[in-house]
């Protein structure tokens, strides 16, 4: 009867020494994205979604596997085992990818569907511009009142930013400008915060 022998180490909480009957390796990461170093040369990378089930696991290197003859090719030497792996690999691979970044507010919905109508605004001293939100987030924006949107003004003595109206699609504020010089302003409503807009004042 053989033995095994598997013993795993935590170093510390992104860290583990992994021990075998013949090798050892080393992995390093979180529980969504980890990567492993074995003493074979093998190296093997997961990515995943927490929570999901949903992961990826892609590998190098080691031992090459069995040496017994290759089934699965086709008379011109294109083994169809492999393209239909590397096919899967890749759609995973996107499935993978795209859940990240939706899951990390990367993309669909970091701004919560929030975009300025100009990349820039300008404005002179002692006037004021009507800066536009546009909302794509299927709610009826007429109804927001001022408390409901956080101004965030990195630069106060330059510009002064306020609620003017909400419509069903689009919220309008009022900038005005104090003194030459430029400012960067944010909008955050219900959690989620727009990108910045740069105001110049003239």
């Amino acid at each position: 009867m053989g033995l095994n022998f598997h013993k795993s180490v935590k170093v510390n909480d992104n860290t583990r020494v992994n021990l075998n009957k013949k090798s050892a390796s080393v992995t390093v990461g979180t529980k969504g994205v980890h990567h492993t170093v074995s003493t074979s040369g093998r190296h093997t990378t997961t990515v995943g979604i927490p929570g999901t089930g949903l992961s990826y696991t892609m590998s190098s290197g080691g031992k090459s596997g069995s040496k017994s003859k290759k089934r699965g090719s086709s008379k011109s030497g294109v083994n169809v085992k492999v393209v239909i792996s590397a096919i899967c690999s890749v759609i995973a691979a996107i499935i993978i990818i795209f859940g990240l970044l939706k899951h990390f507010g990367v993309i669909g919905g970091k701004s919560g569907g929030m975009q300025w109508r100009k990349d820039e605004y300008s404005v002179s001293v002692g006037k004021t511009v009507n800066m536009i939100l546009d909302f794509d987030n299927g709610e009826d924006m007429s109804g927001a009142k001022a408390k409901d949107f956080d101004i965030e003004v990195d630069n106060t003595d330059a510009v002064e930013v306020s609620f003017k109206q909400a419509y069903s699609e689009t919220v309008h504020f009022t900038v005005t400008g104090v003194e030459e010089g430029a400012a960067s302003v944010k909008i955050t409503y219900d959690g989620k915060t727009s990108d910045a807009v740069t105001v110049n004042v003239e």
